[in-house]
């Protein structure tokens, strides 16, 4: 009878690792894991399909402006990528806009882009690590994108040689990754953040997306998958807290959020 609770018991704790590690793989790996088959697809909504043909139409006119293809290296030597889209006349104010999960920064912001062109800003598309052409194989999530858009701003800076106002814009992850940076140690020109539907930390938000029919204790395994990231990405998920840093923030944001987002 021993002999068959301790296999039962080592072979339950195997299961519980193996749920861990497939969360933590599925957040974070950059190529994305399939979920089970039998999971539905929800069909697109009206509104994403407006939103979709809304960024091609501003690829295409992108297309036609002036841009340039920038790079730069993370703390841990990661190739970063970005796409500046020059305003007609440089005023020295750019806005670098950040992307949201698993997503595309021409993609998420090819639809905006014309209105603060038109209003006289540059606007740096940065590609998180993990995403589009930069490197990287792990997701940060906000809070080692935060890090890398230090290291934007102070790019702008040494190549305007300090005359420059810079504004973050954040989308979802991207939102949470700019008031993750608001708390850090970010140059003066960095004038203020317009985050749109960030979460409050990541712990927050996959506990949130935590898929329900999943039959491990959601606790444990949430625990398991923040040690595993902890030990490749470098921080557990309660470390990366929007709400923590906006309390060291010195800077006027401007926070967008949708009473029928069900997500974030």
């Amino acid at each position: 009878m021993k002999k068959i609770i301790k296999t039962a018991a080592v072979i339950g704790g195997a299961a519980e690792l193996f749920a861990s590690a497939y969360l933590f793989l599925y957040a974070f790996y950059r190529e994305k894991i399939s979920l089970p088959a039998n999971r539905k697809e929800e069909p697109p909504s009206k509104e994403w399909q407006i939103f979709l043909e809304k960024s091609r139409e501003g690829e295409e006119w992108m297309k036609t402006q002036k841009t340039e293809q920038i790079t730069i290296l993370s703390e841990e030597g990661l190739r970063l990528t970005g796409t500046m889209l020059w305003a007609e006349k440089d005023t020295g104010s750019t806005v670098i806009a950040v992307h949201g999960y698993r997503g595309n920064a021409i993609r998420d912001f090819a639809g905006s882009a014309r209105f603060y062109h038109d209003m006289g800003y540059n606007l740096l598309m940065i590609h998180d690590r993990a995403h589009g052409d930069s490197e990287g194989k792990w997701i940060g999530f906000g809070w080692k994108d935060k890090e890398d858009i230090r290291r934007w701003c102070e790019y702008l800076v040494d190549r305007a040689q300090g005359n420059t106002q810079i504004a973050l814009l954040g989308v979802s992850m991207g939102g949470a990754a700019v008031m993750m940076a608001s708390g850090d140690d970010l140059p003066s020109q960095v004038k203020c953040i317009i985050e749109d539907c960030g979460y409050s930390s990541v712990w927050d938000q996959l506990w949130h997306a935590y898929p329900r029919n999943c039959r491990f204790p959601k606790r444990l395994t949430m625990y398991l998958a923040s040690g595993m990231n902890k030990l490749v990405n470098g921080f557990f998920f309660g470390e990366a807290s929007s709400v923590r840093q906006l309390k060291k923030n010195k800077r006027p944001v401007l926070f967008i959020h949708g009473g029928a987002d069900d997500f974030v």
